[in-house]
């Protein structure tokens, strides 16, 4: 700093304007005045103006140096809240290529913390049950939320990831583990939201391979869909279930739950790729994410 274009002396601990008695300073010209303070002297040209200078400029600095800070810590504000559950499917077994796990604009992902921060792959590394973070890829609600913004453009999209691998749907039910951390991290999102009420916008759920034969999935899947829609008090609540790979009797009694549950759909997966026989590619997850979103757009219109 060039000291002869201040007013004050910064080595202060007030960092105040130099305020001595008149006695104290030494006038060198009718213009100019210098003042000694140690071994240091300052030049002041019209030292009132610059003070009241110095200080209009150290006020509009502080709020430079504020402002990003205030910015960086304000929580974001989804509009539009998804729920993803199920088991490795939903959680996503892809591999990442260059790029996926940058964060994608206007998408949020709520964290261990119950804080919102900018959504990057993999969306399910802050599942309450989740296993080891490197098994943690691409899902399908990747090609979900990049296709649900083509349409919802102004919207701010919140991901709650809270999916398990190898897991059968009776480990989803009311009193289990999973079925209730689910719903205790909804509860800390709406305390950390002062406790207003925070509404979903829907569910995705994409399980079944442990329940491949499972003659009774629908009776079971019925009541899960009762039970969130109960604790979150949304009886409306869209949820839309996918199909798992290969043939099963899943898929068939899926292809009944729209027309027994109102506010549901159902996701085909007709040409995906197994890159390991039992898990979706990431090819085939962007596919799949797609049809979720196409899915609820279309549930969201009929309500």
């Amino acid at each position: 700093m060039n000291d002869t274009d201040r007013g004050c002396i910064v080595n202060r601990p007030s960092h105040s304007c130099v305020t001595e008695s008149m006695d104290s300073w030494r006038t060198t010209n009718r213009h100019e005045t210098a003042l000694p303070y140690g071994s240091i002297s300052f030049v002041m040209k019209n030292p009132m103006r610059i003070c009241s200078s110095f200080a209009a400029t150290l006020a509009i600095a502080w709020l430079i140096f504020i402002s990003p800070v205030v910015h960086a810590d304000a929580s974001p504000a989804p509009t539009k809240i998804f729920l993803l559950i199920g088991q490795s499917n939903m959680a996503g077994r892809a591999k990442l290529e260059k790029g996926d796990d940058q964060p994608i604009a206007n998408v949020w992902l709520l964290t261990d913390k119950t804080k919102w921060e900018p959504a990057a792959n993999p969306f399910n590394k802050y599942a309450s049950n989740r296993k080891k973070l490197s098994m943690q890829r691409i899902g399908p609600g990747f090609g979900f939320v990049l296709n649900l913004k083509k349409t919802m453009s102004q919207e701010q999209i919140g991901i709650i990831a809270n999916a398990r691998g190898g897991t059968k749907i009776e480990e989803w039910v009311k009193g289990k583990p999973l079925y209730d951390n689910t719903i205790k991290r909804m509860a800390a999102l709406k305390k950390h939201s002062g406790g207003q009420d925070v509404k979903l916008a829907g569910v995705l759920w994409h399980q079944g391979e442990g329940n491949r034969h499972d003659k009774e999935y629908l009776v079971k899947l019925k009541k899960l869909i009762a039970s969130l829609r109960a604790d979150l008090k949304q009886p409306d609540l869209p949820f839309i279930a996918g199909k798992i790979a290969k043939e099963s009797v899943i898929n068939d009694l899926l292809d009944k739950l729209p027309a027994s549950v109102p506010h549901t759909a159902v996701v085909r997966v007709d040409g995906y790729k197994l890159f390991d026989g039992v898990h979706f590619d990431r090819q085939t997850q962007l596919t799949i994410g797609k049809r979720y979103a196409d899915a609820y757009l279309k549930l969201i219109k009929a309500k």
